[in-house]
C-alpha cells in the first residue's frame, strides 16, 4: 500500500466516523451525568448521552485507528510519514496532532477505580473497547463487566464518550493533514513523471 492510498483510506475512515449520529451527537449537545443518592437505594445515576448503537458504530471505525494491526492506525500512519519523503513541515503537524492526541489520551479523569489512582482517559477508551464493546479481552473484560454493575458506570461512560469525541476530532485535523500530503504526493509525482 504506497503511502497516498494508506492516508486516503485514513481520511475515508474518518469521514465515516464524522457522518455518524455519535459524532453530531457529541458535537452538539452536552453529555451529562446525573448522581444522585438515596438513603434507601444507595446511589444512582444516569447517562444523557448518545445511545448503545451510536456508541457501537463509532467504535466500529475508532477501533481500526487503535490497531496496530489496522493500516489505518494513527501509530502505523505516523510511521509511514516518518519514512516519507514528504515534507518536514506536513511530517513535523502530522506528529504534532498525534502526541497532543496522546496526552489527552494519558490525562486523568476525575475517576478512580483503584485506591489513590485516578483513570485515564486511554484506560477508560481501552476498558469499554476492549472489555466488551468491540473485543472481549480477559484483561479488561471482568474490570469492564464490574464497572458495568457499578451506579458509577455512567460517570464513567460519559468520561469514554468524552474520549472517543476528542479522538474523532483529533482524527479529523489528521485528516486535514492528509489531505494536503496526498497533494503534495501528487504534485511530486506529476513532476517526476
Amino acid at each position: 500500500m504506497t503511502i497516498a492510498d494508506r492516508l486516503a483510506l485514513f481520511n475515508t475512515k474518518v469521514d465515516k466516523l464524522s457522518g455518524l449520529t455519535f459524532f453530531e451527537r457529541v458535537t452538539t449537545k452536552k453529555t451529562t451525568t446525573k448522581l444522585h443518592w438515596d438513603r434507601d437505594k444507595g446511589w444512582e445515576s444516569a447517562f444523557d448521552g448518545p445511545g448503545d448503537e451510536s456508541i457501537d458504530a463509532a467504535v466500529l471505525t475508532l477501533r481500526q485507528f487503535m490497531q496496530d494491526n489496522d493500516p489505518v492506525s494513527v501509530r502505523n500512519v505516523s510511521d509511514a510519514y516518518l519514512r516519507s519523503s514528504l515534507s518536514t513541515a506536513l511530517r513535523g503537524e502530522f506528529q504534532l496532532l498525534r502526541s497532543h492526541l496522546n496526552q489527552f489520551l494519558d490525562s486523568p479523569t476525575n475517576v478512580a477505580i483503584e485506591e489513590g489512582r485516578l483513570l485515564t482517559f486511554r484506560r477508560v477508551l481501552d476498558l469499554f473497547v476492549y472489555g466488551g464493546l468491540a473485543h472481549s479481552s480477559p484483561r479488561h473484560r471482568a474490570t469492564y463487566e464490574g464497572l458495568k454493575t457499578s451506579p458509577f458506570y455512567h460517570v464513567i461512560q460519559a468520561d469514554f464518550v468524552q474520549a472517543v469525541g476528542i479522538f474523532i476530532i483529533a482524527l479529523r485535523h489528521m485528516a486535514a493533514v492528509n489531505t494536503r500530503a496526498i497533494a503534495a504526493l501528487q504534485m511530486s509525482g506529476r513532476q517526476h513523471g
